[in-house]
């Protein structure tokens, strides 16, 4: 299965429990409808705005539910480990060895180079466009002639032809010229940058002088994450239980159990989404920014380029770094044993 297919799989997993949820928002309302007859406060404002709280409490513990557990996953996800460590290891080498620049130049000369085939696919796409209503028009103009009994013409001449070979004409001039072209029109193309494939690294000092782990700064997300966690579940509990101030039923029972279902729910597709989009999603785009790296040395080993830059190996780097997460997954492993005795 490719990895477009398994981040489609994914979306659609996360779109189906987000319907799911408001189906049972939908069955609540309706169960507040007609239960035991027409509910007037169901035409209320308030009744309406505590639904809407509501929802965006269970969608809210749904996508901080994700970020949690992609936080998790990150900590014990071996495929991550290796891949995040391999870049941070090909960065600092990089960066040791003074070839930051020199990476630059060739994403730059790559990024030409795509701009200039995507440009020509658009033009040789979009001939091709023209060259089809052509050879539609031609047709359609010697079918008439056959029905009059008239010999076919190879070369028809009528307005609409004569506009659409000038169009054709046109674009194969663009395509002579496309080197000339290519510097400033504007094409959709995927561009990769430094800070693409090294992410907010490219902001840190080259030498490595910032050693710090910024421990406020993450706490203080990790903290906010929870909070608005906490602060979800009293609401989605608290406007939920205001019911049992006006009486107590089975639509009452029904509600909370839906209530329950719906961030159930919620909870199960944020752990769900959060470990597949490490699992698939971000170990994809590492696995493909390791990739244009390793093309990039593979490069360069047949090529004058610095010698400095030649002596990095990032198989040796992967190498060294999955070493290292066994060691550290191992350790963790232990870790939990003993606190379980």
């Amino acid at each position: 299965m490719g990895k477009n297919m398994k981040k489609f799989k994914g979306s659609i997993k996360l779109a189906v429990s987000l319907l799911a949820i408001i189906c049972v928002s939908v069955f609540s309302i309706l169960a507040d409808l007609i239960a035991p007859d027409i509910n007037e406060r169901v035409l209320s404002a308030g009744y309406w705005v505590e639904c809407a709280v509501i929802n965006i409490a269970v969608i809210t513990v749904l996508f901080i539910v994700k970020s949690l557990k992609e936080d998790g996953e990150k900590k014990y996800n071996r495929k991550y480990l290796i891949l995040s460590g391999t870049l941070d290891g090909a960065f600092k080498a990089i960066n040791k060895k003074g070839a930051a620049e020199n990476l630059k130049t060739y994403l730059a000369e790559n990024n030409k180079k795509a701009k200039r085939e995507a440009y020509e696919e658009y033009l040789q796409r979009k001939k091709g466009k023209i060259v089809d209503k052509i050879q539609s028009a031609e047709a359609k103009y010697n079918n008439k002639r056959l029905v009059k009994g008239l010999p076919i013409i190879a070369d028809p001449n009528t307005k609409k032809l004569i506009r659409l070979r000038a169009k054709r004409d046109f674009i194969d001039e663009r395509i002579k010229k496309i080197d000339e072209e290519i510097s400033f029109v504007k094409v959709k193309y995927i561009r990769i940058t430094y800070n693409g494939i090294f992410g907010d690294r490219e902001g840190f000092a080259v030498n490595d002088r910032d050693t710090s782990p910024h421990k406020m700064t993450f706490n203080l997300f990790v903290l906010l994450k929870r909070a608005i966690l906490i602060v979800a579940f009293s609401l989605i509990f608290l406007l939920s239980a205001k019911r049992l101030e006006v009486e107590i039923s089975v639509v009452f029972f029904f509600n909370i159990a839906l209530r329950l279902f719906q961030v159930a729910l919620g909870i199960y597709s944020g752990i769900d989404a959060g470990s597949e989009y490490v699992r698939v999603n971000l170990c994809d785009a590492l696995k493909q920014r390791i990739f244009i790296l390793q093309v990039y040395f593979d490069k360069l080993k047949g090529i004058d380029k610095p010698v400095t830059v030649q002596e990095i190996d990032l198989k040796e780097i992967t190498q060294k770094v999955t070493e290292e997460v066994e060691d550290e997954l191992a350790a963790l492993e232990k870790a939990k044993e003993k606190q379980n005795k």
